[in-house]
């Protein structure tokens, strides 16, 4: 079964590449030092965001009352 959060994070991702002017075509084209920073930076972008996405689903979980409920708590 796939992740739920994986159309997700490819998105992020391609809008990490796509803000800095890149795709995953011309990555290929780039040193390989590049890309592994490059890559790097785009996972830590990632899980910021992911984090952030969650923290907020619990923040409107709390507010309207479903806290117990919620599968992240």
């Amino acid at each position: 079964m796939q992740d739920k959060h994986v159309p997700l994070s490819q998105a992020y991702l391609d809008q990490y590449l796509l803000d800095r002017g890149l795709t995953w075509e011309s990555i290929r084209h780039l040193p390989a030092d590049e890309v592994k920073k490059l890559l790097i930076d785009a996972s830590t972008h990632l899980s910021l965001r992911l984090a952030e996405l969650e923290d907020r689903a619990r923040f409107m979980a709390d507010v309207h009352g479903a806290a117990g409920a919620h599968p992240l708590h």
